[in-house]
């Protein structure tokens, strides 16, 4: 799941410098949420899950800031398992 969180902070990576600012949702890696210069989609398939499954959690912690979350193995958000991959761009 490491390297799917790395896969999704990939995907924001790219989508940044087109629109501007990261995404405020996985959501607008697949779709257009009205950013400009939006040139996705940035991940196929829908918006990414977990290895379990889970659709990843995703919270905008500043302006270049961010944290992709996995559930991990319990599937429950919020526990000592989750895999957690936060940013700090500057």
């Amino acid at each position: 799941t490491r390297g799917s969180i790395s896969n999704v902070c990939l995907a924001i990576a790219t989508y940044e410098p087109d629109t501007g600012r990261v995404p405020p949702s996985l959501q607008s890696l697949v779709s257009n949420d009205g950013a400009p210069n939006w040139n996705g989609p940035y991940i196929r398939g829908g918006v990414p899950v977990d290895n379990w499954g889970v659709p990843f959690g995703y919270t905008v912690k500043g302006d270049n800031d961010y944290e992709v979350r996995s559930a991990g193995p319990d599937m429950q958000m919020g526990n000592a398992d989750d895999l957690t991959s936060f940013t700090n761009e500057g």
